[in-house]
């Protein structure tokens, strides 16, 4: 998904945009009075009324989807189509023929996910192909390379989302790493990967 104008605004605005939101929903008029009082200070008058008809804004949809029974349902300014791909990883107790001078991962993502995306996306349109890196290096720490985010960079050209553009992530990949890829850059990038395999296998 793509975010809306609210989601880039700098941290303090939205943190402003937040309180009014809180105050419209406990239907408190006086501390929306103060805010607005307090945001004409802070910033301008013209700025202080877009803030708050973003903040009105939000309270309309979360109404809305209530009303349509939808409590889960996120609105963003754009929706970009996609193609996950999933548990792309190896069964512990699978026997990697010793014939095979190939990573199996490798082998199966570039020869036969990666034809397989390129043909769906050629039918329905998709844009992008992201998964959900479950990379349990040192989760206490950010600032370090992560193992297997740093392969599926590496030798499967995934990389980290643009800043305006996010993942609309299940709770089941909650604590994993999202990566994407564009889709028309697929063909290019299984030719220049398989240049680069043949040249550190030489």
């Amino acid at each position: 998904m793509e975010e809306d104008s609210a989601e880039k605004l700098p941290e303090d605005k939205q943190n402003f945009v937040d309180t009014v939101v809180d105050s419209i929903f406990k239907n408190d008029t006086n501390t929306e009075k103060n805010l607005y009082e307090y945001g004409c200070e802070c910033y301008d008058y013209e700025e202080c009324d877009h803030l708050f008809e973003i903040a009105k804004n939000r309270v309309h949809s979360k109404n809305e989807s209530k009303v349509i029974g939808q409590f889960n349902t996120i609105k963003v300014h754009k929706c970009i189509p996609a193609i996950e791909v999933a548990h792309l990883c190896k069964n512990e107790s699978f026997p990697v023929p010793q014939e095979l001078d190939i990573p199996i991962g490798f082998g199966v993502f570039w020869e036969i996910i990666v034809p397989l995306v390129i043909d769906a996306a050629e039918m329905v349109g998709c844009r992008y192909v992201y998964l959900f890196a479950a990379d349990r290096t040192d989760e206490q720490r950010e600032d370090i390379d992560r193992k297997l985010v740093s392969y599926y960079k590496n030798h499967f050209k995934f990389t980290e989302c643009k800043e305006t553009v996010k993942f609309i992530k299940p709770e089941y990949d909650n604590y994993c790493y999202g990566l994407i890829q564009e889709v028309a850059e697929l063909k290019t990038n299984r030719e220049a990967i398989w240049t680069e395999f043949s040249d550190i296998s030489m």
